[in-house]
Parts: C-alpha cells; sequence; structure tokens
C-alpha cells in the first residue's frame, strides 16, 4: 500500500514539474519603421496612400506563430486611429538570435499617416510545453505514445479516480487547441515625401 502511494505522489510530482512547462508565456513582438515610398493608389476615402515597410523582430527564446485572419492593422491621423485594409502575412517567426526571427512587411497607409499599430493574435510553438504534452498524453483522445498509454494506465490503477479525470478529462477540446494571445505593437511614421500635409487639426 505504502509503494502505492509513493507512486501516486511520483507521479503527480513529475506531472506538476510538465505542468510549470505547459504554462503559456507572454509573447513579445518589436516593430520599427524601415522607409516610406509614395503609391499611387487611393484608399476607400479617396485618401492618397504610402507603401510603409516594418521591421518585425520575435524578441522571444522561442517560435512564433499568428493568426493572419485576425490581424489588424491601424493607421495613425493624429489623434485618432483608422483600420486599413492591410492583410498580414507573417504566419511565423523564429526565435530570437536566429535570422528568421526579423521579417519585413509592407503596407499601405494613408500619406497623412503619421504612426501605425498592429494587432494580431500569436501563440507560441514547439516549445517544451508542447513535447511534454505529447509525451504524458494531455489533451489527445487517444495516447499518443506508449508512455503515455502505461503513464494513465498506472494513474488509473493506482490512484484515486479523481486524479485521473482531472489529468485526462473526457470532454477534453483536442490537442489542436492553443492559447492565442492578443499583441498590439506600434510605430512612429516619419514625414511622407514631398512634403505630404499633415491630418488637420480637430
Amino acid at each position: 500500500m505504502r509503494a502505492r502511494w509513493i507512486m501516486v505522489l511520483g507521479l503527480l510530482a513529475l506531472l506538476g514539474l510538465g505542468a510549470l512547462a505547459v504554462r503559456p508565456a507572454r509573447c513579445r513582438l518589436a516593430v520599427a519603421f524601415v522607409r516610406r515610398e509614395p503609391a499611387d493608389l487611393l484608399d476607400a476615402a479617396d485618401r492618397p496612400l504610402d507603401l510603409v515597410t516594418l521591421s518585425v523582430r520575435n524578441r522571444d527564446s522561442l517560435p512564433l506563430v499568428f493568426d493572419d485572419q485576425r490581424a489588424v492593422v491601424e493607421a495613425r491621423l493624429g489623434r485618432r486611429w483608422v483600420r486599413t485594409e492591410n492583410v498580414w502575412s507573417n504566419q511565423r517567426l523564429e526565435r530570437a538570435g536566429l535570422p528568421a526571427s526579423t521579417r519585413e512587411v509592407l503596407l499601405a497607409l494613408p500619406r497623412v499617416a503619421d504612426g501605425c499599430r498592429v494587432r494580431l493574435p500569436a501563440t507560441h510553438v514547439d516549445t517544451l510545453g508542447d513535447h511534454l504534452r505529447r509525451l504524458f498524453g494531455i489533451g489527445w483522445p487517444e495516447p499518443p505514445t506508449m508512455f503515455a498509454y502505461r503513464l494513465q494506465q498506472a494513474v488509473h490503477w493506482a490512484g484515486p479516480s479523481w486524479v485521473y479525470y482531472s489529468l485526462w478529462p473526457t470532454n477534453w477540446p483536442g490537442p489542436s487547441t492553443r492559447r492565442w494571445q492578443s499583441i498590439t505593437a506600434a510605430a512612429d511614421l516619419p514625414p511622407a515625401l514631398g512634403g505630404a500635409p499633415g491630418p488637420p487639426p480637430r
């Protein structure tokens, strides 16, 4: 009986360490201005547009992936923000320190804009937590590894039923569910080429 409880406590300690690794960290992103060029384009309000290049850098030690469909780009016109129709296409940034951790994105912004802001959902990928979830079978409808299968069987046999169903609930949403975080990053823009007038005072 004593050996049984020692095994249960050991398994709980192992899973507790795994839970600490699964806990998501805050996604960090840095946006900086690169260049601005006039474009022969107008927006829906008949405002002339400029092509603005931004440098987007992953400041994390883990890769980041973005939900492009929910990305929002806004231009600052004086004291107000106006949403633009830009499509974010930076699906993944590698961890900080790698060459692929910085990308350039091209945006079409009103010529009178003096700043821009991006809002996008992001999450970490390839984390230690991802690997531990698969190793322990947490979030999988069926154990993905033999170790996960044997671990679940051992906990089911040795411990109270509430321990087993707390770790592997029957209504778990599945391994594809990610913890998305909303990132907001802003950058000031220099005046447009050709001395374009700024936004009218309000």
